[in-house]
């Protein structure tokens, strides 16, 4: 990713050691004092992490990678618990935390996508699981049924489960937080 940074900027991040030498790509000069710097997403947001896994008192093992379109990081540990929280609501909370702080002074920002103790593949499995079997009980009984409330991630992977299920579609609805995702049958597909 590339960032733009104030020269005191730069300078903090580096003595914080929340940017090292060596996730540095390129480094140059650019107007006005700023400094133009190509990193490694994936290892400064996984520092980012640790400092804050580090404050929270939280042990665990980071890793990060950056992709085309997003950074992920993933956390390892023994007791994340307390990390992920209820149904994943704090996980989510430090993923924002992260995203914003990961994203600071960048050109282009990533989104940034945070797993801990395989939290998320888990709930994406069972999620899946659970689309797939309310999808099959809407064609059975030919009515809607509503799922959640859900955060968007969850939501989104609900969607993508009965993506291919031509026999069904789905809808979000309702406002945050009380969003739902409603499973209908395609007989009653309404005209758009």
């Amino acid at each position: 990713m590339k960032y733009t940074f104030s020269k005191a900027q730069f300078e903090q991040r580096l003595r914080s050691g929340i940017l090292t030498e060596e996730m540095i790509e390129s480094q140059r000069e650019g107007e006005e004092g700023q400094v133009l710097v190509e990193v490694d997403g994936g290892k400064l947001a996984a520092a980012i992490s640790e400092k804050l896994l580090n404050f929270l008192a939280v042990e665990g093992r980071v890793s990060g990678e950056e992709l085309l379109e997003e950074i992920k990081v993933n956390i390892q540990g023994d007791d994340l618990g307390g990390l992920i929280g209820s149904q994943g609501k704090t996980l989510l909370a430090f993923q924002q935390i992260l995203s914003v702080m990961a994203n600071k002074g960048a050109v282009v920002p990533k989104r940034v996508q945070l797993d801990a103790g395989d939290y998320w593949v888990h709930r994406e499995e069972y999620l899946t699981s659970l689309a797939r079997k309310v999808a099959q009980k809407a064609i059975r009984e030919k009515r809607e049924i509503s799922l959640g409330p859900f955060a968007a991630r969850e939501r989104r992977i609900i969607h993508l489960a009965l993506q291919g299920i031509t026999d069904v579609y789905t809808e979000s609805i309702g406002e945050e937080p009380q969003r739902f995702v409603v499973v209908k049958p395609s007989s009653a597909k309404s005209p758009r």
